[in-house]
């Protein structure tokens, strides 16, 4: 814990590194090579002392004796730095698995896509079943086309706006509840704003806003047919929004890119930083989600993750899977006991972002050091465009 945050991953956690272990296994695998050439040492020894016993009977009986020890003391190590060994090639191969298959790649062989990872693994648990059971009328949605549909973008009447830019994860959070409609943010809005650094470099971050309709398949792409989407790796329109406002903003390959979402919105974000064809258009390196189902996702690599969840809210839980321990990714758990805050609004995940952006646990410092070539830092100034994203037929 750290100042009642509860922190998991990031540099300041106990992620299993594969490669790491593959290094350790190799290098337990040429000791015991080498345990058991001087083991082969001593025996020719012991066959030279027997030689000469009849010359020096008393000399030759201390040396076999301590050679024999020698021997005998070199095999039990052998055999113990092989057992290591083996039993360490045992957890790099079940760790390994682990990160392989997971159920996002069972929901995408429903779903028939091609990026499954075989074999699956086998039984499947007890909590891979609830899940199952849980997502299966999304799966229908996600299966319809609306992820193909065409989507138009406009910007919104509030044009554009100058400012400094967010000056950590709670504005972000701000950033995000200013676009829903019940902010007064027009519906299927995304948030881009320019930052242009003291130095002249110029960066990007997006504000993705969560689920709007529940009535899948109409003009605001932030429905219901998207979380299905989102959730098992299918596109969906909101991708498609967010891609087109980057582009229509004027962001360049090179340009370090922070995407933030909330809810759906924070799905969106992760899909979009693993995506290759996007990364290929946008250099993504740092994503924020709040409320987010988004343990079951891929790390995109090269990208500093953070997630924002409270243990009242069950819309992160709604997967079913412990966030990730890995170095790249950091989640900040918070309880809302006795606090009275809605446990999903934005403006309680706003709060728990300026305690993130106070806390020293290292973990958090890193990402904020990652994440600080994005927001510009002293002197900077950032503009701010709101675009209107609009669903129309499927393609």
């Amino acid at each position: 814990m750290s100042g009642g945050l509860e922190v998991i991953g990031g540099v300041g956690g106990t992620a299993v590194n594969l490669a790491e272990l593959d290094a350790l296994g190799g290098t337990l695998d040429r000791a015991a090579d080498h345990l058991e050439d001087a083991r082969a040492r001593m025996r020719r020894g012991l066959a030279v002392v027997a030689l000469g016993a009849d010359l020096a009977p008393a000399s030759a009986e201390r040396a076999r004796a301590a050679l024999s020890v020698a021997e005998a003391t070199t095999g039990r190590l052998s055999a113990e730095v092989a057992d290591v060994a083996a039993r360490l090639a045992r957890a790099r191969e079940a760790y390994g698995t682990a990160e392989r298959v997971t159920l996002d790649d069972l929901m995408a062989r429903i779903l028939g896509l091609d990026r499954v990872v075989s074999p699956l693994p086998a039984p499947i648990t007890p909590v891979d079943r609830a899940r199952l059971a849980l997502l299966a009328p999304s799966l229908v949605l996600a299966m319809l086309p609306w992820g193909t549909a065409q989507v138009s973008l406009r910007r919104a009447d509030v044009g554009e706006q100058t400012r400094h830019p967010p000056d950590g994860v709670g504005d972000l959070m701000r950033g995000i509840d200013a676009l829903y409609p019940a902010s007064g943010g027009p519906p299927g809005a995304v948030g881009v704003t320019r930052i242009e650094s003291a130095d002249g470099a110029v960066s990007w971050v997006v504000l993705v806003p969560g689920t709007q309709t529940l009535a899948p398949g109409g003009s605001n792409p932030y429905d219901d047919a998207t979380n299905a989407q989102a959730y098992v790796g299918v596109p969906t329109a909101a991708m498609t929004a967010v891609v087109g406002a980057l582009a229509a903003a004027g962001a360049r390959p090179r340009e370090p890119v922070l995407l933030a979402g909330h809810s759906q919105g924070g799905m969106t974000a992760m899909r979009l930083a693993a995506d290759p064809d996007v990364r290929r258009r946008f250099r993504i390196t740092a994503v924020v989600t709040a409320g987010s189902p988004v343990g079951h996702m891929p790390t995109p690599p090269g990208v500093s993750a953070l997630h924002l969840e409270h243990a009242q809210d069950p819309t992160p839980a709604l997967d079913a899977t412990e966030p990730p321990d890995e170095a790249d990714r950091v989640t900040v758990r918070r309880s809302l006991a006795g606090t009275g805050e809605s446990a999903h609004a934005t403006s309680s995940y706003a709060h728990t972002g300026d305690l993130v952006d106070a806390t020293t646990h290292p973990s958090v410092v890193e990402w904020r050091e990652r994440a600080g070539e994005v927001l510009g830092g002293p002197g900077a100034l950032a503009t701010s465009t709101v675009y209107v994203a609009e669903r129309g037929s499927a393609q």
